[in-house]
């Protein structure tokens, strides 16, 4: 193996990190006692951010080079460049209309997206060309520790908890096909749909079709493996995903991949109705209490009550401060809606889980930018409509960004910022545009 392979080994190892491995998280310096910050007891770090990396040989390029033109840097990436003047413009001009104190966390975050953003400019073609053995290493990984991970239980949700699989599994074939990675099976649920419909792309390829077989046991693996650690993220979104497919890629994607998928969606959806705990969360959703901004417990599931307090705090964005609340602002968004006299009584875990993820992107999206979230949206369905050739890339990057709005942690977990800077991203390389990488 010669230098070149093993730098692109562990790039394309820090672009595993970044997509699949962001619910990991590294605990150092503990015990840390500095003067100046005072008693530390751990440092938490998430295994994501090992993609930082990245910016070491950029900035030591970069400062070899005799013009340092900061404009180079996103490599004449116009859009993405005024992307991040206007988060810079706008987290400004909030803060100064209404009296908002910038946090250290609130700079942090400013930096984490520029550097991202500088990671994606330069790397991006990188991702584009390898993002197959991206794909394939992940899956490998995940086969190793999910084999012959010690863990002694499930990390089950409440959908398909009484899966007979699992019980087949562990008592007849003494697997267990445990979520090791992460913390929920919703978690889990954000980035494994795009990799089933990315591989799903792979199988159905014709550049494929000699390895068509092979292509078919990742599959199976991935499906069995997202039944056994299932929730309802995984079933709404992957529904989702292929309307979306349907509408607007019907005649561009092959006639086997559509195959493919109606297969697993038939499965997928015999398995979701044949569960009430997968259904409730989609049932118990009261259109009409989010219209008269009521938070009513009742018998209603809490994830289902808590997506209908994203709704209805989005809906309030809109209304009372429609220019958003500012990076990091989802939290104030809540506060302020738990401040008012009609919420005093509301269930106490209502007005305390996912305060700053909102549950999913798109609500946070909206209370942290307002109206301006929008322009995503916009931008979003432009690239929809301007994708001429479709790539296993092209699929992953757009389901992540529906699943992730449905149900995302954040703007830096699970790659979801990537899929913004794809939107904006100006591809000038007239070889790349030639060229259809499956």
């Amino acid at each position: 193996m010669n230098q070149k392979s093993i730098y692109n080994f562990f790039f394309l190892f820090f672009f595993i990190c970044f997509f699949f491995f962001w619910d990991i998280n590294l605990y150092v310096f503990e015990n840390l006692n500095i003067a100046q910050i005072g008693q530390i007891r751990y440092l938490e770090l998430s295994l994501n951010f090992a993609i930082m990396v990245l910016l070491i040989p950029l900035i030591y390029s970069l400062f070899n080079k005799k013009k340092k033109n900061l404009f180079k840097i996103f490599k004449e990436q116009r859009n993405i460049y005024s992307l991040f003047l206007f988060i810079l413009i706008h987290t400004l001009i909030i803060s100064f209309f209404y009296n908002k104190n910038l946090q250290i966390k609130d700079y942090i975050t400013l930096l984490l997206i520029i550097a991202l953003g500088v990671i994606f400019c330069k790397y991006r073609n990188f991702l584009f060309i390898n993002f197959h053995k991206i794909i394939f290493l992940f899956i490998g990984i995940l086969i190793f520790f999910s084999l012959y991970s010690k863990t002694s239980s499930y990390n089950v949700g409440s959908c398909l908890a009484d899966f007979y699989l699992i019980n087949y599994f562990e008592r007849t074939l003494n697997l267990r096909l445990n979520n090791v990675f992460y913390n929920e099976n919703s978690h889990l649920a954000m980035v494994i749909t795009g990799v089933l419909v990315s591989t799903t792309f792979f199988a159905s390829s014709k550049k494929n079709k000699n390895f068509r077989y092979l292509y078919l046991l990742p599959i199976f693996f991935l499906f069995i493996y997202i039944l056994t650690n299932s929730s309802s993220v995984f079933f709404v979104s992957y529904f989702i995903s292929l309307l979306i497919f349907l509408f607007f890629f019907y005649k561009k994607i092959t006639n086997l991949f559509w195959h493919y998928s109606f297969i697993l969606v038939i499965i997928s959806t015999f398995f979701f109705f044949s569960d009430k705990n997968c259904t409730k969360k989609v049932s118990d959703f009261n259109v009409v209490d989010v219209i008269e901004k009521k938070l009513i417990k009742n018998e209603k599931n809490l994830t289902t009550l808590v997506y209908e307090r994203s709704f209805i705090v989005a809906i309030d964005t809109i209304v009372s401060r429609p220019f958003g609340w500012g990076i990091n602002g989802t939290v104030d968004a809540n506060i302020n809606l738990f401040n008012k006299q009609e919420y005093k009584d509301v269930y106490i875990y209502a007005k305390q889980l996912n305060l700053e993820d909102a549950l999913g992107n798109f609500f946070k999206l909206i209370n942290e930018f307002g109206v301006f979230s929008f322009i995503i949206f916009f931008i979003f369905i432009r690239y929809l409509l301007n994708l001429k050739k479709i790539s296993s890339y092209n699929l992953f990057v757009i389901t992540l960004f529906i699943t992730q709005c449905i149900r995302g942690a954040g703007f830096f977990n699970g790659g979801f910022i990537f899929c913004i800077f794809e939107f904006f991203y100006i591809n000038k390389l007239d070889n790349y545009n030639r060229q259809s990488f499956s």
